[in-house]
């Protein structure tokens, strides 16, 4: 496993944008690495740290192997924040990457210490994970018609925090990004019967699109 990571790296495209995830590959015997996830299509088998570009190419891959995979130089910060800073550092420097992760990952720190290796980033986050940020609740927001949305910025820090509802409420954090201008989605009213016109910020249409074209995982599983 070790010998392959330089090659796939060396061979990488020369892409801005790209994605960390995990990756599970279907096992059904015994091995004591075997992992059970509940809720995902494939519940059993090895699961993987993974990187790539926005052509799908798996640049990077890690067996998880417990807690402690990959802390390193960085252990008492989070296994979510070694991980992804574990592939920043394989990349080429002085060039404006983008990365994109979800919740499992994105912590403020992580944007922080990103964007000081000038490594552009978003993620999905958790709510107990913004810290003093003042946006709108989430059972406040939920409230509100489909499609609104509240944000915060900090300039002196470079980052954004915004809030959408949608089926739930999805927040976004970037160091990067704006939420303007805002855009429309269609999206299925369950009282209309029909699909309807919603306001979508940009920084969210950015993400999801840009996390659809860097599905990593499927080149050596699922997810």
């Amino acid at each position: 496993m070790k010998a392959w990571c330089p090659t796939l790296e060396s061979m990488a495209p020369s892409t801005q944008a790209h994605s960390v995830d995990e990756s599970m590959v279907p096992y059904f015997g015994k091995h004591g690495t075997k992992q059970f996830i509940k809720g995902k299509p494939i519940r059993y088998g090895y699961k993987f740290w993974c990187g790539g570009t926005s052509t799908g190419y798996l640049a990077w891959l890690e067996p998880y192997q417990g807690a402690g995979t990959l802390l390193g130089s960085y252990d008492g910060i989070g296994l979510g924040y070694s991980v992804v800073m574990t592939y920043a550092d394989l990349l080429p420097k002085d060039f404006p990457y983008e990365i994109y992760f979800d919740h499992f990952f994105t912590s403020i720190h992580l944007l922080e210490d990103l964007y000081q290796q000038n490594i552009r980033a978003t993620g999905t986050i958790r709510s107990n994970r913004i810290m003093d940020c003042n946006i709108m609740k989430s059972d406040v927001l939920k409230k509100r018609p489909r499609g609104e949305f509240d944000f915060r910025s900090d300039e002196s820090k470079r980052l954004l925090i915004c809030t959408w509802n949608d089926n739930s409420i999805v927040t976004i954090a970037s160091d990067f990004d704006t939420v303007h201008p805002a855009c429309g989605v269609s999206r299925y009213s369950q009282a209309q019967k029909k699909r309807r016109e919603r306001r979508f910020d940009i920084i969210i249409f950015i993400w999801e699109e840009s996390t659809r074209r860097t599905r990593i995982f499927r080149f050596i599983g699922y997810r």
